[in-house]
């Protein structure tokens, strides 16, 4: 995403992405938050803490928006067990 903004910086433009898995490799690496042991304990509260990652995809969303750039998410889960975190995502969608 963060190349893909690079390229259309000044011109703006539209970029498609169909995924099926998260962010987990290099900058703006997401980490599961699917533990189902947490829910409904006191941890529950810190699967959710705002995170490094987070500024990451705020960033990306606030330049996409000055330069014009959409991000059209396509996002599909290989397995139902599994989640993808778009919440992290909220500032780029």
């Amino acid at each position: 995403m963060k190349a893909c903004l690079k390229l259309l910086e000044g011109q703006g433009g539209r970029v498609i992405m169909f995924s099926t898995n998260m962010c987990n490799k290099g900058v703006g690496n997401l980490k599961s938050r699917n533990n189902q042991k947490e829910y409904g304990s006191d941890n529950e509260r810190n699967m959710f803490a705002h995170t490094k990652e987070h500024d990451f995809f705020n960033k990306l969303g606030t330049k996409a928006l000055r330069e014009n750039v959409t991000f059209d998410l396509f996002i599909g889960v290989p397995h139902s067990s599994e989640s993808i975190d778009l919440a992290s995502l909220n500032k780029v969608v």
